[in-house]
């Protein structure tokens, strides 16, 4: 008679490990938020994937900052403001607000900026007026003469 005897202490401790390594997902989840982070970051980086679009001269002028009094922007100020600055960021506030979070259950990653949403989904914005905040008048280049206030309509951001 031929006895076959199948010892099953190691199979059980295999399974027991397996399932404790589904019940405990922590470091996993933790591993997985930081992957997300990375990402998040890359994409601040490479400017957006797909490549997005260069900035319009009007954001590039506002980017520039204070206009000379012919309503200009000097080239010294519009390389140091304007030139290599990436797309995505202006002061660094949204990437610098990225955080990661994690526990058992879950990977995410977000930020309590309140413009982010917009910026990443796209919607509109509400009427609303612009007023200076440290000088008596807004001027840009395109503008035929500096006024006390703008009245910026109801417009989609895409």
């Amino acid at each position: 008679m031929i006895e076959i005897e199948i010892k099953t202490l190691e199979l059980q401790q295999n399974i027991s490990r397996a399932a404790q390594g589904l019940e405990q997902r922590g470091s996993l989840m933790r591993l997985i938020a930081g992957r997300l982070h990375q990402a998040v970051d890359e994409n601040f980086n490479s400017q957006g994937r797909p490549a997005w679009a260069g900035l319009k001269l009007g954001s590039q002028l506002s980017r520039a900052g204070a206009l000379t009094k012919r309503g200009q922007v000097s080239q010294a100020r519009f390389d140091k403001h304007v030139r290599n600055h990436k797309i995505l960021q202006n002061t660094g506030r949204l990437r610098n607000s990225i955080t990661e979070a994690s526990d058992n259950d879950s990977a995410r990653v977000g930020t309590n900026v309140a413009y982010a949403a917009i910026h990443n989904f796209g919607g509109q914005t509400a009427a609303h007026m612009i007023y200076p905040r440290h000088k008596k008048a807004l001027a840009w280049a395109t503008g035929a003469y500096p006024v006390k206030s703008v009245k910026q309509p109801l417009h989609g951001v895409n």
